[in-house]
């Protein structure tokens, strides 16, 4: 079981509402690149991983959790950036997507990287907080 953090939720929450911010300053702008998207994915889906890691941790959260929570923090990349690209579109009323298909389809293929990176983001967190055995 990992030591619950006890302000580890106030954090959480203060990263996810400028988390928040960030994205509504976004939405409006028009914005080809996908750099900045995939960057705003990449926090957003390692905000879900670390906001679900902090609720198990009043229940068991041992080695397989985080394990979970940082895979799971990879897999969430392009999830994560085809619905912001949905709202970015719905808002600007185009009828087509700021981002062409080929953009979406280079993050797409990066999926792999960004679990394996999730896992070692855990590994390095496991590393520096280790279960303890109750």
């Amino acid at each position: 079981m990992i030591n619950p953090d006890p302000e580890a939720g106030l954090r959480l929450r203060w990263a996810g509402i400028l988390c928040g911010v960030i994205t509504f300053i976004w939405l409006p702008v028009e914005d080809r690149s996908i750099l900045f998207l995939l960057l705003l994915s990449l926090v957003w889906s390692a905000w879900l991983a670390a906001w679900w890691l902090v609720s198990r941790q009043k229940s068991s959260a041992g080695l397989k959790v985080v394990l979970w929570a940082g895979a799971g923090g990879g897999m969430l990349v392009f999830p994560i950036t085809i619905l912001l690209t949905l709202i970015k579109a719905g808002l600007h009323d185009h009828g087509f997507l700021d981002f062409s298909s080929s953009q979406l389809t280079t993050i797409a293929k990066t999926i792999p990287l960004w679990i394996a990176l999730g896992l070692v983001i855990s590994m390095l967190w496991l590393k520096k907080h280790p279960p303890t055995l109750d």
